[in-house]
């Protein structure tokens, strides 16, 4: 029995060890698997921050060159009414369809001139307006300054271009700057810097891009703030 007993304990212990190594072979591919599961994920995760990163880009840069190719067509704009600051309406339709405004720009809406009236020469601008006006008029031909109110001066379509008109808009006469708004904020921000302002617009559940850029006598940005809000 005793000579039995020797090779039966170095077996225990053999299979001992046998377990031992089982066992943390066990645990080195249970941590193998979870080291390689999460390689996996961060390499998954690299591939779709780097697709992510490609898409934005090549987002970006398609929607910079379509904002450059706006910005030409408001330095045509600015230029036309520059040269014509008291334009009909049908002349700058003729100018948007001779430039091709709404063919060569598929993503534009429309666009337009909004005047900063002075309280003295307003009746003259609704009269204009009244004889050409920048959209259609309510029933009855009447032109109608929105909100109502004696003011210093108004901020009045006076020409524009859409895509769909009854989409675009803007109630005829409605004043721009009597209203403490964003766009009126950009648009005497953009006076006073001689630069154009961008800003979003929400239109229902459209999110649109605007461009303001500010036209002065004789079509060049004076030196002063001064000057820019004399000449505009």
């Amino acid at each position: 029995m005793a000579v039995s007993d020797v090779p039966h304990h170095r077996t225990v212990r053999q299979l001992g060890i046998w377990i031992a190594v089982a066992s943390a072979l066990v645990v080195i591919g249970v941590v193998g698997s979870v080291l390689g599961a999460r390689a996996v994920a961060q390499n998954d995760r690299q591939q779709a921050r780097s697709a992510f990163t490609a898409s934005a880009a090549e987002v970006a840069s398609k929607l910079i060159l379509i904002i450059e190719h706006e910005e030409d067509l408001v330095v045509g704009a600015r230029a036309f009414i520059a040269e014509n600051p008291n334009a009909s309406q049908a002349a700058f339709l003729r100018w948007a369809t001779v430039m091709g405004a709404l063919e060569r720009s598929p993503e534009l809406e429309g666009g337009g001139e909004v005047a900063i009236v002075p309280a003295s020469r307003l009746a003259a601008f609704v009269a204009r307006q009244t004889a050409e006006p920048a959209s259609p008029l309510p029933a009855g031909g009447s032109y109608r300054v929105l909100p109502p109110g004696r003011r210093a001066y108004y901020c009045l379509l006076a020409v524009v271009l859409a895509r769909r008109l009854q989409a675009s808009a803007v109630p005829v006469g409605f004043d721009f700057c009597a209203l403490k708004t964003a766009l009126r904020t950009a648009l005497f921000a953009a006076r006073d810097s001689g630069e154009s302002a961008y800003l979003p617009n929400r239109t229902g559940r459209r999110t649109e891009l605007l461009i303001e850029t500010p036209i002065y006598r004789g079509g060049v940005v004076p030196k002063t703030v001064a000057e820019r809000r004399r000449t505009l």
